[in-house]
């Protein structure tokens, strides 16, 4: 029965979460931006010199805004070492995260509440999610959270379940590599592992050594986290200037955590809107309306099976999910800081499915044949707008034409010219010039216009409106998507 379900309801499922994952993953987004370029810039340094781009051995990747964690960017070394270095090498480690993903909610869902229906419906939401599929498409660090903390999740129930040691040194060793992937798992991770050692500490006790000895493990693990946290300030000073108490706990901060905490449950944010930076989404909901009632349903279902330790984890997962959007006050709603919460509904919205199960199968079908009804329609325009509409609507975040600036640049130089580059801003023109040109390169890279030597150099990147000085001409135009002219490439006709 169990394989039938897997071949049934898991391998379609992950086939067409796989194409909406890889469809067109070159182009859309339309342009790898800076935060995409900065991991495999860094782990490539450091595979191929043992220096990162700033010339130091680093654990965390460098970067001026802030140090990142460096599991992404290594897999995507890996993928660029196997298919070449370009966009979808880039982010095929993401769109392989989220395909996994699939399975690993099925798994999870069908551990917890022993029911396929909870876990297939659970699957089938990760599976067509605009907020699963986006994450799952961009090649930055959310790109592949969500499989480091589910597996150690899995593996801790299979600790309880099948009561063999193993399972708990593997959890706690992949919550330990958990840390390592984003910056939101640094919290989330451990408010996991507490979580589910408090909700099942009556049986782990009984267990004490080998929970100690897996509490050392990790702690173990971690130990170069605390390290760099401890001694570099660039790890934290972006976290500590938008976190939302910087200022302290008083009236004013906790009325901002609540309205930022709200604010990712609202339908605006969930089913209309979405995420305002489209960066981070389609300008759509994370969610479609026709999730809802199976979530309201699960949400009912939960609370009335509350005294069962699954449903208090799951009822946990749901409060725990706006924490990473609220207790920041950048950027709110934020879908990024907040992606753990896509699993929660999918599992309610499983919950959802198998009460109406309950309640008869004629009534279960009727229910089906709406809701699916609805989903077409949902999936239909939002697969529309996401790959018709999204890459001309999202390009100036996405900051459209950086590579076509840059190979310009590379077609038309030998390697060693003064560039005077203002289609980049302070925050990204290191990783985009060294990503382009080459971490060594030796062009004179000037990006300041009010640098004497900008508009005497060798090459001049300018915005169409603004006009050359005379010994200039114009070498090439990089357009829009629409068609029309974002950037001109110049030579000095002195040079």
């Amino acid at each position: 029965m169990k394989r039938n379900i897997i071949f049934l309801v898991i391998l379609p499922l992950t086939a067409i979460g796989l194409l909406l994952r890889v469809w067109n993953l070159k182009s859309n987004p339309p342009e790898l931006f800076s935060d995409e370029i900065r991991g495999i810039l860094s782990a490539k340094s450091m595979i191929e010199s043992g220096k990162d781009i700033n010339g130091k051995p680093e654990l965390y990747f460098y970067n001026r805004l802030e140090l990142y964690p460096p599991v992404y960017g290594y897999l995507a070394a890996l993928t660029s070492y196997a298919i070449g270095n370009d966009t979808l090498a880039v982010r095929l480690p993401a769109a392989i995260s989220g395909t996994i993903t699939i399975a690993l909610v099925f798994y999870l869902t069908l551990l917890l509440f022993k029911n396929t229906i909870v876990a297939a419906t659970s699957a089938f939401v990760i599976t067509f999610a605009p907020w699963a599929i986006h994450f799952s498409r961009v090649g930055w660090e959310p790109g592949i959270f969500l499989p480091f903390i589910i597996l150690p999740i899995i593996l801790f129930f299979l600790f309880l379940h099948k009561k063999k040691n193993i399972f708990l040194f593997l959890s706690f060793i992949f919550f330990a590599f958990a840390v390592y992937t984003t910056r939101s798992s640094e919290f989330l991770s451990p408010l996991f592992m507490v979580i589910l050692l408090a909700l099942n500490f009556r049986e782990i006790k009984k267990h004490y050594v080998p929970v100690v000895a897996s509490l050392a493990i990790f702690s173990i693990l971690i130990i170069p986290y605390l390290y760099i946290s401890a001694t570099q300030p660039l790890m934290h000073e972006r976290a500590d200037r938008i976190f939302t108490f910087a200022g302290g706990v008083n009236k004013t901060t906790l009325g901002i955590f609540v309205r930022n905490y709200y604010s990712h449950l609202t339908p605006s944010f969930l089913f209309i809107n979405g995420d305002p930076n489209l960066r981070q989404g389609a300008g759509t909901g994370v969610l479609f309306w026709s999730f809802l009632p199976l979530i309201i349903l699960g949400l009912v279902e939960t609370f009335k099976n509350i005294p069962k330790k699954e449903y208090k984890f799951l009822l946990l997962w749901f409060l725990v999910f706006p924490l990473g959007g609220s207790l920041t006050n950048d950027g709110v709603p934020h879908a990024t800081r907040t992606l753990i919460g896509v699993v929660a509904f999918a599992i309610l919205a499983g919950l959802g499915a198998r009460l109406i199960w309950e309640k008869g199968q004629k009534l279960f079908i009727i229910f089906s044949i709406i809701l699916f009804i609805a989903f077409s329609l949902e999936l239909s325009r939002f697969l529309t707008i996401y790959f018709k509409d999204y890459p001309i609507n999202s390009q100036a975040w996405w900051e459209y034409g950086q590579s076509q600036i840059f190979s310009i640049i590379k077609t038309n130089t030998k390697g060693g010219e003064s560039l005077c580059l203002l289609n980049t801003d302070y925050w990204h023109e290191e990783t985009l010039t060294k990503y382009y040109l080459g971490i060594n390169n030796n062009y004179k890279i000037i990006y300041d216009p009010n640098n004497p030597d900008c508009f005497s150099s060798q090459i001049l990147v300018l915005k169409p409106q603004v006009t050359p000085p005379l010994e200039y001409v114009s070498i090439k135009t990089v357009n829009s998507l629409e068609g029309n002219p974002i950037w001109t490439v110049y030579s000095s006709l002195k040079n």
